[in-house]
């Protein structure tokens, strides 16, 4: 039994020298682009690589207000379940009209189902960062890439769902309970979880946010011309009517 852990202890050793390789070489490679080309455009050209160092991937566990990982994974559970929570809620509530059916194509439900599922994949990655403090993994796991770039969509996402919503959707009197968690605090809570993690964030990744826009309008736009409307509430052909009526 001690030569198989031995035998283990020198494997997990090799690994780990092989991915600190590999970072270091990816370090110098992008040192190196720089040092030819130290413009603006070559750090962006830089920046849009998707894959991550090895110091990208330890700051996955790392945040602002200290150095105990395991408080920041108790937040980070607390924003998972209310997301999850907020969801549920409103699959239950729609469910339970005659608009149950046209639940998938509302911006706000695309865009909570992929806040729900980054914060449970930062709950993820918090875990794999705090079990694995003092051993370097052998290659980048999925669940920080897939982590990293839920991230760049969900914080400019939620941000527009909020200003979508209140600017164009909203027609006053008082806001459903449900509104005001799905359109205003699900954007502070991410707001705040940027703020706080130490995770990397490039603006350079705005256009992850901008692919998911023109998905979603090119959902729109087939939605508009397949003849389907946006429910018994309203029966229009568009997804949002009262942001045509905003203009009219």
């Amino acid at each position: 039994m001690e030569d198989i852990g031995t035998q283990q202890h020198v494997l997990d050793i090799s690994h780990n020298e092989t991915f600190r390789e590999e970072s270091k070489n990816t370090n110098v490679v992008l040192e190196s682009v720089q040092e030819e080309d130290p413009t603006c455009c070559s750090k962006c050209v830089q920046r849009l690589r998707v894959r991550l160092t090895f110091k990208e991937v330890q700051n996955f566990g790392k945040w602002h207000l200290g150095n105990n990982i395991c408080v920041w994974l108790i937040i980070r559970i607390f924003n998972a379940v209310y997301a999850t929570a907020v969801l549920v809620w409103g699959i239950i509530n729609t469910a339970r009209t005659v608009n149950g059916p046209w639940w998938p194509i509302y911006l706000t439900n695309w865009t909570l189902v992929l806040l729900t599922a980054y914060f449970w994949c930062a709950v993820s990655s918090t875990i794999v960062t705090l079990r694995c403090q003092s051993i370097v993994m052998e290659y980048t796991p999925n669940i920080f890439i897939v982590t990293w770039h839920l991230q760049n969509v969900c914080l400019g996402g939620t941000m527009a769902v909020f200003a979508l919503f209140w600017l164009l959707v909203y027609t006053g009197g008082t806001p459903r309970a449900w509104d005001v968690h799905a359109h205003g605090v699900n954007w502070v809570l991410m707001l705040c979880d940027r703020f706080f993690t130490e995770q990397p964030a490039y603006y350079i990744h705005f256009y992850q946010l901008q692919i998911y826009a023109l998905v979603y309008v090119l959902f729109s736009i087939i939605h508009n011309y397949s003849g389907i409307d946006n429910g018994a509430a309203d029966g229009s052909k568009l997804l949002y009517s009262q942001t045509v009526s905003s203009f009219s």
